[in-house]
């Protein structure tokens, strides 16, 4: 797996990320001209915390604009 937290405190967590998600994160870092992969991080979770558990509408490349959602196997069972 990409992602694996290592462990996690009450007011700490580490994690793994290796194979294609580095490679997601390296990527992401310069196409936005991020300072480090960790503000790549920072950036996403700050995306996250401002949609609210709503969908991001994101514009692609040809103008049109698709919402993007967690996928099924993501989720906890509820």
């Amino acid at each position: 797996m990409p992602v694996r937290k290592v462990n996690e405190s009450e007011d700490e967590a580490q994690f793994t990320i290796n194979n294609g998600d580095l490679g997601a994160l390296k990527r992401i870092r310069d196409q936005y001209n991020l300072k480090d992969t960790d503000d790549v991080i920072v950036f996403a979770l700050g995306l996250l915390s401002q949609s609210n558990g709503r969908a991001v509408k994101v514009e692609k490349n040809d103008g049109s604009v698709i919402s993007l959602l967690p996928a099924d196997e993501l989720k906890r069972d509820n």
